[in-house]
């Protein structure tokens, strides 16, 4: 059925919203999901040692509540995992906090505690994930909203001199997503000490959204920062790195005295005991891939990390083969100019000088309507300006196999590729 076009006059959120709703409100026999959102689990597997934990809280018969923050177990774990990450031991279990809703929620929760008073001003960069805007918008409206519009040339990465330009006293926070939602683009180690010291130098907190962290290509550098800033925040989550957005969980790193509300907070919003062993095993076994030669004595040990070690490795060889087939092409396509390679992730951001079309709400809105393929415009990332950039998301089976369940229909990169090229041709 086809939808009457809307026109791209709302918010960044506002059109993220219509667009779901669009498309997962319209049955249709061709639907192929390229917006994002889910991930299948029988093409990127969890390991079996993950899902072997999960099964076993399923089946305890010990149940209740956690604290706000995570047991001290679990953010000992994760304490242990930053420090050797970032090669020091600068963070303890009171540095972190578990975070039910994941990315979105521990972004609230930094801007609530940094801008309680409704005063001061954010900086961004855009394109950017949606969410920091439509927070300020809503929840704290008088606070201030710099917007630094980074340029294709830069990979949609704000410059260093952007941000110095840009931040001053009045600057209470920074944020900063690395690698970047929409382009899978990554800001250097030593971007990042530089962007952080010029934040220093003002007061300011830097907010590193680093969602999609453990999805960078193997020869890609893997940004982690060494600072010991003490108003850096450092935001991670299960929803991207381990492909489980159905958890909505992922953890914050801050100072004591910024995490101190949410310990007296409500104890029921708290991350799950069902999820603890999954969180254990997962950081435990993360720590283990950073070491050269991990320490492991028993057989199950050895069998546990050497599964864990293949399946992490070969999701994320999944994705890369998935977003280089996409890109080989897309680049036979007249009507698409651009295309930013990512450096890690399963998403594609290019931009098209399809005829006709004046903006990136409308062109997804037609894409659907004429082909059931779902897509972002760069408008939902806050972009301005040259409007007809979208993302795609690439997390699916790359081949349709010789037999299909029956069900609900299914998305192949393939199959949606072909119908991305022949649109907008």
């Amino acid at each position: 059925m086809t939808q009457k076009i809307k026109k791209p006059e709302c918010e960044p959120y506002q059109q993220f919203s219509y667009l779901m709703n669009l498309f997962h409100g319209t049955y249709r026999s061709d639907y192929t999901n390229f917006a994002g959102a889910s991930i299948p689990l029988d093409v990127f597997p969890n390991p079996e040692c993950l899902i072997e934990e999960l099964h076993k809280s399923i089946t305890n018969n010990v149940a209740g509540y956690v604290s706000s923050l995570g047991t001290k177990e679990i953010r000992e774990i994760i304490a242990n995992y930053e420090n050797t990450r970032t090669n020091n031991e600068r963070y303890s279990f009171e540095n972190v906090a578990l975070i039910p809703g994941s990315a979105t929620e521990a972004i609230s929760y930094a801007f609530d505690r940094i801008f309680h008073d409704n005063k001061g001003e954010l900086l961004i960069s855009l394109p950017n994930y949606w969410l920091p805007l439509e927070y300020m918008k809503r929840k704290l409206p008088k606070v201030a909203v710099r917007k630094i519009h980074a340029t294709a040339e830069n990979n949609f990465l704000p410059s260093i001199e952007q941000i110095r330009n840009n931040l001053s006293e009045k600057t209470r926070a920074l944020f900063i997503c690395n690698p970047l939602n929409p382009s899978g683009r990554a800001h250097s180690n030593e971007e990042l000490e530089k962007i952080i010291s010029i934040a220093a130098q003002h007061g300011t907190y830097v907010i590193l959204d680093e969602s999609c962290y453990d999805q960078m290509y193997p020869g890609n550098k893997t940004p982690c920062t060494q600072s010991n800033y003490e108003k850096l925040i450092i935001i991670r989550t299960w929803s991207k790195d381990r492909g489980r957005p159905d958890f909505n969980l992922g953890y914050m790193i801050a100072s004591p005295e910024l995490l101190e509300e949410r310990s007296k907070g409500v104890l029921y919003d708290d991350p799950g005991r069902i999820f603890l062993g999954f969180i254990k095993k997962d950081m435990q076994m993360r720590t283990l891939m950073l070491k050269e030669k991990p320490s492991l004595e028993k057989d199950k040990e050895k069998s546990e990390f050497k599964d864990y070690k293949e399946t992490i490795n070969s999701n994320i060889s999944t994705f890369r083969r998935n977003v280089e087939y996409a890109m080989k092409r897309l680049r036979s396509c007249k009507n698409i100019d651009q295309i930013l390679e990512p450096e890690g992730g399963f998403t594609l951001f290019f931009h098209t000088n399809h005829p006709g079309i004046q903006s990136g709400f409308q062109l997804v809105q037609e894409l659907f309507n004429a082909t059931g393929l779902t897509a972002l415009p760069g408008s939902v990332f806050g972009m301005n300006g040259d409007p007809t950039w979208m993302r795609i998301s690439l997390a699916w089976e790359l081949n349709k196999p010789n037999t299909i369940d029956k069900g609900a229909p299914k998305t192949y990169v393939d199959d949606g590729i072909g119908k991305l090229i022949e649109f907008l041709e």
